[in-house]
């Protein structure tokens, strides 16, 4: 018979090697190495980000111990780039950083939060333990980089009587 029916008929092929026992072909050694090279790859790869991931915990922790050294939120470690201020912003920039307490309101999107964190990083930089950051709202709080008032101010959810709570703050 030709050379190709022995094949067809499952006759074994002189190149390969035989698993004794599931009788599949095992590949040729030089597969076997390439795998092996693979897998090593692969470790050495896996070994490298574990590393990676070491070094930028150990920075993030780093810096979460300064920022709490400072009073500052985890949330101020977010670099935000730098926008100019629009003439009302920097009105109100002004205004505040020379000592005055206002209130500044307006629509989504006209950059309330961008001018509150901008006054936060300078107040904060020129008072680094007397600037507190709160908003009315968890969501608010959290997108300003703030707390809640009810938090700051140590009331909670509100769970105490107001009795508890005046005892509290006295």
């Amino acid at each position: 018979k030709p050379p190709h029916a022995l094949q067809q008929r499952g006759a074994r092929q002189p190149h390969m090697q035989y698993n004794g026992l599931t009788n599949k072909p095992k590949p040729p050694r030089t597969v076997q190495l390439w795998e092996e090279r693979q897998q090593q790859m692969q470790t050495i790869k896996k070994k490298k980000e574990e590393r990676k991931s070491q070094q930028l915990a150990k920075q993030a922790a780093e810096e979460t111990e300064l920022l709490r050294r400072l009073g500052l939120p985890e949330s101020h470690r977010e670099k935000e780039p730098e926008v100019a201020l629009t003439h009302e912003q920097r009105y109100i920039f002004r205004r505040v950083m020379e000592g005055e307490s206002l209130f500044f309101t307006g629509c989504a999107g006209t950059g309330k939060s961008y001018l509150l964190r901008h006054l936060a990083r300078h107040l904060i930089t020129k008072h680094p333990r007397g600037v507190y950051i709160t908003a009315p709202t968890g969501l608010a709080a959290n997108n300003i980089g703030g707390t809640t008032l009810h938090y700051w101010a140590g009331i909670g959810v509100g769970a105490r009587t107001v009795a508890e709570m005046r005892k509290r703050a006295t």
